[in-house]
């Protein structure tokens, strides 16, 4: 006869009194994790764009990077003698493309406190092996258990879950069915509509403003930003200047006080972007506008024989502010943005053109740099850092400058924290000679 301790007599007694041994049972809604989750290993809501080529959709997208993350809950383990609990978590904390790690714990009205170690290996997008082992602990007394199981996902909000095991009393088998009713909805968004300036209007200066409406949307539960792009061709490949604006009802205006090219035509477009780009839109149609020919030599955009260019200034040579500086350079080497040179002349008049925007920034008060193209080796040729309010930030230095058939236009575009380009990786520029 097998003879029972007195710790494992109260034990048994403890657990026996919160009884609860259902063969299987329904869970309670989980936690939804953050972020998008839909069927087949969760979803995400459009992609980032690169250089303003690519397009992506706002609806869900299947993935298998995070679909298994969450807080789920149950009311019991169907099979263990937890009785009523009104909370068991089973957190998975993190998952990646071959595994899961997470844990188990729960408080239950019968004083068993449950706590374990999940892990787990996936087989397939709908399809993940667990195993949770750990210790039920009744009036300070600790009784072992294990399970092993296949969780298989039915559908986008259940996981049907069977297992068996052992805990300090013997076997337990069962079945659960994970569902998650409450997981947030998808985020839908539908792209803006254009609402100014007009398709194909000409305007009065070089420095406009842009209006965007707000397109349907669903499911947004963050900020909602609007991404504006204009380009110098009709296929977006090479970026004139990259906005960005916080949505503001009913209609939203993008004016950044960033001047463009005399007598050209530009295309422009707009995506609505949600949580800070965690979701986005479609690209909205593509509109054009042109800008005027300049009023006067020099005064407009004039750069006479090189070509259109952003305005001279006489005087920023002598000023501190960035757009000023960038104006100074342009106006101080026109061989060096002549139109119909190849791509690798035009890449070396570039860097000779950064190069002394960076001394003369230097010079002129400013802390400059150069900028390691997604963190190096390779410097980039029209984008430097720049030092301020306490942190590195990016900053766009040339308009049109791989398109060759155009006049390199100098300028100072500066990133904000919100955008892809706000954190750059920084590269010393080395001592200048300011006399």
């Amino acid at each position: 006869m097998k003879i029972l301790s007195l710790s494992s007599l109260v034990l048994a007694s403890a657990l026996a009194t919160g009884c609860a041994f259902e063969q299987s049972s329904q869970l309670l809604s989980p936690t939804a994790p953050s972020g998008n989750e839909g069927t087949a290993g969760g979803s995400s809501g459009g992609s980032s764009s690169s250089g303003g080529g690519s397009t992506s959709g706002g609806g869900s997208t299947s993935t298998g990077g995070s679909g298994f993350i969450g807080a789920w809950g149950s009311s019991t383990i169907a099979g263990l003698p937890l009785g009523n609990c009104s909370d068991v978590s089973w957190q998975i904390n993190s998952q990646t493309a071959t595994s899961i790690t997470g844990s188990v714990a729960a408080s239950c009205s019968s004083g068993v406190v449950v706590t374990a170690n999940l892990t787990g290996t996936l087989q397939s997008e709908d399809a993940i092996n667990l195993t949770a082992e750990g210790t039920l602990t009744a009036l300070g007394l600790p009784c072992q258990f294990k399970l092993t199981g296949v969780g298989t996902r039915e559908s986008g909000d259940t996981l049907k879950v069977d297992y068996n095991g052992t805990y300090c009393f013997g076997t337990v088998s069962g079945s659960e069915m994970l569902r998650k009713p409450n997981a947030q909805p998808a985020v839908v968004l539908e792209p803006p509509t254009l609402v100014s300036p007009s398709n194909g209007a000409t305007l009065s200066g070089i420095v406009p403003q842009f209006t965007v409406k707000a397109g349907n949307r669903s499911g947004v539960t963050g900020p909602i930003e609007y991404i504006l792009e204009v380009s110098n061709d009709a296929s977006f490949t090479s970026i004139a200047a990259r906005f960005f604006e916080d949505e503001t009802l009913p209609d939203t205006t993008v004016a950044q006080g960033y001047s463009f090219l005399n007598s050209k035509t530009y295309y422009w477009r707009a995506r609505t972007g949600h949580n800070r780009g965690a979701n986005l839109s479609d690209w909205s149609s593509t509109r054009t506008f042109k800008t005027p020919a300049p009023t006067e030599p020099g005064g407009g955009g004039s750069g006479g024989s090189t070509g259109a260019v952003s305005g001279t200034n006489p005087a920023s040579c002598n000023s501190s502010k960035g757009s000023d500086i960038a104006d100074c350079i342009e106006a101080r080497y026109p061989q060096y943005r002549r139109v119909g040179v190849s791509l690798d002349q035009r890449k070396r008049d570039m860097q000779f053109l950064r190069d002394r925007l960076i001394e003369h920034a230097t010079c002129k008060g400013l802390t400059v740099g150069l900028n390691l193209k997604r963190g190096g080796p390779e410097v980039s040729n029209d984008f430097i850092t720049f030092f301020t309010l306490g942190r590195w930030v990016g900053v766009d230095i040339a308009s049109g400058y791989d398109d060759t058939r155009s006049t390199l236009s100098m300028m100072w575009y500066q990133h904000g924290a919100s955008t892809s380009w706000g954190f750059p990786y920084h590269k010393p520029y080395g001592p200048v000679n300011c006399n």
